[in-house]
């Protein structure tokens, strides 16, 4: 309620809280008469009995109120100083509110100080002898008993679900057994979007990396390793090359299912096919310019055209700068930084240093030293490829292929004048004769190392498995009266 000084009260249930019954001693005679003001007399000493400690005068001389003030708020309220100060502290809070504005003070109404000072006394009344003020507080059931918390379980936090582990063997090389993560849908998402910043457009179907695909060159990169492909398994549409391969890489050997390497392109059409889909992905995780990948395609495409009948030779050198010589060139770069290399795009830079018919590119011997001379030198595709595996320094790998044949002469006659069975036709240079079309039929046509795909026992046009007269002799033919026989089969 709002008092004419301004003040105001609050209600007396707030003045429990903070409110303290220990006070300063009582005041001197001359200290008391300063408090009271206006001529009220100050409290008197008592006499040696004292009043009842229990009583409100005994509160009110400790809480050093005017004995006249605490007189007029009592007499308001029907209490005298000898009541208990128990019972007044049980007094509901609004009647003492309605006392505060309306009691007096020798016979004039009370001052803004001097109801101060009542306020005071209900305030050490309660400090005193604290406990509920209401009938609502009094009568209600006693609190149950408060029960302890139950135990905080932790309940570990729901993990997401592993990404798929898959093989590098399955997408990327037949030969590397180690595994990789599948990279999340988001971050996917995000590499392809780089394609379309970079060309202006998605790539068409038939150069569009998958999935796997596209995590299995981005975890080889991330390991620092160079991005090679293997791309007798890496081509267009991956996954359903993925799902073929466990098929086809499969052989019977003398009985028992076993796993074959699979081969290359067999032509340059095929490689620019995988080509195709590895400069997409190049492209996708910004590990090359679009120039430098097309510029790289460009000379093995020069190549192929130079010599359309060394693409054995050609691939298999194409393969090797991308798996062994981008490494090493990578591992050479930081001993000597050159000019032109940029840091964030190091295969770049390892690619344009590969690629032929870049003048002055660091690998431009390599290719000429393993493509251009040994089948500007050789007879046939097999012997340059022969003559760039020597460039390796291994031992000439078609060695025991080469057939010498002299020449052969007629047969005679015989008797009866038939002739016998003729030779094969004469051969007077070495034949490579296709050993894997003569044994097993397993070689694709043309032949990947320019070899000849007739019989290696009568240079006839079936296997040499099928050749009726392998290691025999042939003439059987006789006259007709003089029985002659035909030369024998060389």
């Amino acid at each position: 309620m709002a008092f004419p000084d301004g003040h105001s009260f609050g209600g007396f249930a707030g003045l429990v809280d903070g409110a303290s019954a220990d006070r300063a001693p009582s005041l001197n005679s001359e200290q008391g008469a300063a408090a009271a003001g206006g001529g009220v007399s100050p409290i008197q000493p008592a006499a040696s009995a004292g009043p009842d400690p229990w009583s409100m005068e005994a509160l009110a001389a400790k809480a050093r109120i005017p004995l006249p003030v605490a007189e007029g708020y009592l007499a308001y309220l029907g209490c005298t100083l000898g009541d208990a100060a128990e019972d007044f502290a049980f007094i509901p809070p609004e009647e003492l509110e309605v006392a505060l504005s309306g009691f007096v003070v020798g016979g004039v109404a009370a001052t803004a100080l001097q109801r101060g000072q009542a306020t005071r006394l209900v305030a050490a009344t309660h400090a005193q002898h604290p406990g509920p003020r209401t009938i609502q507080e009094i009568t209600a059931p006693p609190a149950a008993a408060e029960q302890p918390a139950p135990a905080l379980v932790v309940q570990p936090a729901p993990q997401p679900p592993a990404a798929p582990k898959r093989k590098y063997s399955e997408v990327l090389d037949q030969g590397d057994d180690q595994v990789y993560e599948e990279l999340p849908a988001d971050k996917v998402q995000g590499f392809r979007a780089a394609h379309t910043k970079i060309t202006g457009g998605p790539p068409p179907d038939d150069a569009r990396p998958t999935t796997e695909q596209l995590s299995a060159l981005h975890a080889r990169m991330d390991a620092g390793r160079a991005p090679f492909a293997d791309f007798a398994i890496w081509g267009p549409f991956g996954r359903r090359a993925t799902k073929l391969l466990k098929y086809t890489a499969q052989v019977f050997v003398e009985g028992a299912l076993q796993t074959r390497m699979l081969k290359g392109p067999s032509s340059y059409e095929a490689w620019r096919g995988s080509w195709k889909v590895f400069r997409s992905a190049m492209l996708m995780l910004e590990a090359a310019r679009p120039s430098t990948l097309d510029g790289y395609e460009e000379g093995v495409r020069q190549l192929s055209l130079l010599f359309p009948q060394g693409w054995g030779t050609i691939a298999t050198v194409e393969e090797t700068v991308r798996a062994e010589q981008w490494d090493i060139l990578r591992e050479q770069i930081p001993a000597n930084t050159p000019a032109g290399y940029d840091a964030d795009m190091p295969w770049d830079f390892v690619i344009a240093q590969s690629t032929y018919g870049v003048p002055g590119a660091i690998k431009a011997h390599f290719w000429e030293m393993r493509v251009v001379l040994p089948l500007l030198r050789g007879a046939s595709a097999g012997s340059a490829a022969a003559t760039s595996a020597q460039m390796e320094g291994a031992p000439p790998v078609f060695e025991n292929q080469v057939v010498h044949r002299p020449p052969r002469a007629q047969p005679k006659r015989g008797k009866g004048g038939q002739k016998g069975q003729r030779p094969p036709p004469t051969q007077t240079g070495p034949i490579q004769y296709c050993w894997a079309w003569n044994r097993d039929g397993n070689c694709q046509r043309p032949c990947p190392q320019g070899r000849v795909h007739r019989c290696e026992h009568c240079d006839g046009s079936h296997r040499g498995r099928d050749c009726p007269k392998a290691g025999g002799k042939t003439g059987t033919g006789k006259g007709k009266k003089g029985g002659g026989k035909g030369n024998p089969q060389l």
